[in-house]
């Protein structure tokens, strides 16, 4: 980092980790990038289907008492 520049508040970098994590979570474990759909209606069908169970297995994880994106350790719990 050079002299000048400011460093990043706390809560946004805190933020972008966040936002990293779930975007990698959708990536890997729900195989975002290989979406592929007739037309734009089902391309929104299946996204939104993605999303739906990642928010789910957030709130499961929050239910069993782990931490919100620990999705491995929900099945072993």
């Amino acid at each position: 980092m050079s002299a000048g520049a400011k460093r990043w508040p706390a809560w946004l970098v805190q933020a972008r980790r966040r936002i990293e994590t779930v975007l990698g979570q959708l990536t890997e474990r729900f195989h975002a990038k290989r979406v592929r759909a007739r037309d734009e209606w089902h391309l929104l069908a299946r996204w939104l289907r993605k999303l739906v169970s990642h928010t789910l297995a957030v709130l499961s994880c929050q239910q069993a008492g782990l931490a919100p994106l620990a999705f491995a350790q929900l099945l072993t719990a």
